[in-house]
């Protein structure tokens, strides 16, 4: 409910279908051929992934869930975004917002990052998800990059310091060196 009020308010947004259970969205999504499917994790009969196996064409997703453990599973099936309930309005707006972004243009992982995101860290032998405000301060390591974070981990990540500068949000990051950005709230 409160998802269809948030999306009442967006332009060029229509509903076609709500649907109670994974069946019934496989069946809507065949009937239908919806642009885009809000998904649940968890949904009676049927989970989300269930339903995206079972629909067998290329559907734009993004779920919508109060379960974020399932959210590497869901960037996997190339979800445009994964929303932890209660959904933030604007956030769900700017994910719809990417679905007339030409993908080949400005790809999803070159977006400008903001300070409440999270963002997804494949660090070769494990992957994660990291909130960007909890990043103390990156650290050029060669071709790598040392992220440390408030927790006191840090992590080794195939990404340059100039890539992170210019997706970090300037109002919290700053480069202080060649070498090094800080977030200004540590």
């Amino acid at each position: 409910r409160v998802v269809r009020e948030h999306l009442a308010g967006l332009e060029g947004v229509e509903v076609i279908a709500e649907c109670a259970n994974g069946f019934e969205a496989v069946k809507a999504v065949t009937d239908l051929a919806p642009d885009l499917l809000l998904l649940d994790v968890q949904m009676p009969k049927l989970n989300g992934f269930e339903v995206l196996e079972l629909v067998g064409r290329d559907v734009a997703v993004i779920f919508t869930t109060a379960h974020d453990e399932y959210a590497i599973k869901a960037f996997e099936v190339n979800a445009i975004d994964y929303l932890v309930k209660p959904v933030n309005p604007e956030r769900l707006a700017r994910s719809i917002d990417r679905l007339s972004e030409p993908r080949k243009e400005k790809p999803l992982d070159v977006r400008k990052l903001e300070y409440g995101d999270r963002l997804f860290l494949d660090s070769g032998s494990r992957s994660s998800f990291l909130q960007i405000s909890t990043i103390k301060c990156i650290a050029a390591d060669g071709d790598y990059t040392q992220v440390f974070t408030a927790d006191g981990k840090k992590h080794l990540v195939a990404k340059p310091l100039k890539e992170w500068q210019q997706r970090l949000p300037e109002k919290h990051f700053v480069r202080i060196h060649r070498s090094a950005i800080v977030n200004l709230e540590f």
